[in-house]
């Protein structure tokens, strides 16, 4: 028997039960984000999971599945809203990181513009220097 009739077989042999006991129950909770989730017997399912985004806005998702009705979610107006405060939330955020960085561009160009004109005025001075130089020829012979 090679390894693909081995799996084959491994799942037909499953026992499979469509009235077992469906019910379960699990959650968890972090500092950002939290999940708990239960299902009855029947396989009907009720949950919410939450988490806080980057801005501080919480978003929480509150549902329910069922073999016949499917995902459903239950907060829908409250989590539309939450997420459109969320959206313009960090489009704030994004702009005015955009701003900040803008600013912080320009300020290092002016540093760079002052450091620069300040490097030619010295080129030039050191240049007019030299040429001072040349034209003052050193000390003449008297005859």
């Amino acid at each position: 028997m090679d390894v693909k009739e081995e799996k084959d077989q491994d799942y037909n042999d499953y026992d499979y039960d469509e009235n077992r006991d469906k019910s379960y129950s699990f959650g968890y909770q972090e500092s950002a984000s939290t999940r708990h989730e239960q299902s009855d017997e029947a396989g009907n399912v009720r949950g919410e999971y939450s988490y806080i985004n980057a801005e501080g806005n919480q978003i929480v998702v509150r549902y329910r599945a069922s073999p016949e009705g499917g995902f459903e979610i239950e907060n829908e107006e409250e989590l539309s809203a939450s997420v459109a405060r969320a959206t313009a939330d960090g489009a704030a955020a994004a702009a005015a990181a955009r701003t900040s960085e803008h600013r912080q561009r320009q300020q290092q160009e002016l540093i760079l513009n002052a450091r620069a004109r300040q490097t030619l005025e010295q080129e030039k001075a050191e240049a007019r220097g030299q040429l001072t130089e040349i034209r003052a020829p050193a000390g003449r012979k008297k005859g």
